[in-house]
């Protein structure tokens, strides 16, 4: 069993520009030929049996729902009403996590014996933002590897942005809405032409990563032209919601120089290090998801500068949501 898994994990989601191909939801696939197909506003199935031979294979397709932001928790959420409950498996064998187009994979198996059928179930669970979709696949040989590798090569999963979630926020208090990493990224100029910006090279980055466990990770890198040194620095802490209010704890922070070496990418050696002025601060926020862009901001304002967004202004500040971070680690800091 766990050969034709592999097999299946190693060729998922690779695109088939020459294919026929059909959409359902964020899915995109191509039929398999002589197939049996059936579709609900659900889900989409294909399967196929030989009864000479008592070998079958099943392909099930679940339409998009909310889940959580953390996609272990949604695998484990999904394998036990899918498979646990339905089949009556065991605890699922767990393949290693992928990602593509935005989409946290995770692959598990296991064998099931339920109402005189038995097999191996294989169930793809892709998590994006607080969006989750199931793929399930129920086997008893590996006659139909070749066609299940051929349809899984061919399968595709459309990206999905973060929406506005704020007015859902402000009455349940959901922290799902802010999980995820929002950074700023202010491109250095060194004056204008005919009113257009000339860069210089140079940047100033500021990130936030909020964990679904309720800590965050907040970092800052300042790569002048005009400077000698790279500024940097960081801070933990933990993070809560109350409402449209966002209050940061922080338990945690250095900050401090680095020397300079040819590219913008590269670190020198590091110059000095102290602790990073502490603040507890509580914000109001707010999310905003722009189609024309495909993009989802975050709004932070608590009326005043500080140590970690910088200068206030009078619309506060604004990060944009990434699907990794911008930052990198100094050396030694990681």
């Amino acid at each position: 069993m766990r050969s034709i898994i592999l097999s299946i994990v190693l060729t998922m989601f690779t695109a088939n520009l020459f294919a026929q191909k059909e959409s359902f939801d964020v899915l995109t696939y191509k039929p398999i030929k002589n197939w049996k197909k059936e579709k609900t506003d659900k889900s989409v199935s294909f399967s196929i049996t030989d009864d000479a031979k008592g070998t079958f294979c099943i392909i099930n397709l679940y339409i998009s729902i909310d889940g959580d932001a953390d996609s272990k928790t949604n695998f484990d959420n999904s394998w036990n009403k899918i498979a646990k409950e339905q089949l009556g498996t065991g605890d699922a064998t767990m393949e290693e996590v992928t990602t593509e187009n935005g989409w946290e994979l995770q692959t598990g198996s296991a064998s099931f014996n339920k109402g005189g059928l038995s097999g191996n179930a294989m169930l793809v669970t892709a998590t994006s933002h607080t969006k989750m979709v199931n793929m399930l696949v129920l086997f008893n040989s590996e006659t139909y590897s070749a066609q299940l590798n051929e349809f899984i090569s061919a399968f595709e999963l459309k990206k999905v942005y973060a929406k506005d979630k704020t007015a859902s926020t402000a009455s349940t208090g959901n922290n799902n809405v802010l999980v995820g990493i929002w950074a700023a990224n202010l491109l250095e100029t060194s004056g204008y032409m005919n009113n257009v910006p000339q860069y210089s090279g140079g940047y100033f980055r500021k990130e936030y990563t909020f964990k679904n466990d309720g800590t965050y990770f907040y970092s800052f890198k300042n790569w002048s032209v005009y400077a000698k040194t790279i500024l940097y620095g960081y801070e933990t802490g933990t993070w809560s919601i109350n409402g449209n209010t966002l209050t940061l704890a922080p338990k945690e922070g250095k900050k401090g120089e680095w020397s300079k070496k040819r590219k913008t990418s590269e670190w020198g050696n590091q110059i000095k290090l102290q602790p990073m002025k502490l603040e507890k601060i509580s914000y109001t926020f707010e999310t905003k998801y722009f189609s024309g862009s495909q993009s989802s901001a975050l709004y932070l304002n608590c009326g005043k500068s500080t140590e970690r967004d910088g200068t206030y202004a009078d619309n506060g500040f604004s990060y944009t949501l990434k699907d990794k971070a911008i930052i990198d680690f100094p050396p030694g800091l990681k």
